[in-house]
């Protein structure tokens, strides 16, 4: 998606607006996408190691960064139920 809005910006297209509090998990999730392709390849145990090191405090930051927006936005917001979505499915 990042990529996706970040081309068009550059080619001059019109890119639907995206509101900083949609975009901002979106970059946090590339984050643990990015750790994710850089130990594709490496041994079970060394790939658990490097999530607990790398990608579990980015997934820390991102729920208590979600909840705490959750908390400022109102019940009609757009993004409102999509964190809703993802909170109440959280595991942690």
């Amino acid at each position: 998606m990042l990529a996706e809005i970040a081309a068009n910006a550059k080619r001059g297209k019109n890119a639907a607006p995206v509101s900083p509090v949609a975009l901002e998990p979106v970059k946090r999730i590339d984050a643990l996408f990015d750790i994710e392709r850089d130990i594709n390849g490496l041994a079970a145990d060394e790939r658990l190691e490097r999530r607990r090191q790398e990608s579990r405090p980015i997934a820390e930051a991102l729920e208590k960064w979600m909840r705490a927006e959750r908390a400022k936005l109102s019940r009609s917001s757009p993004v409102a139920e999509p964190i809703d979505y993802v909170l109440k499915r959280w595991y942690g």
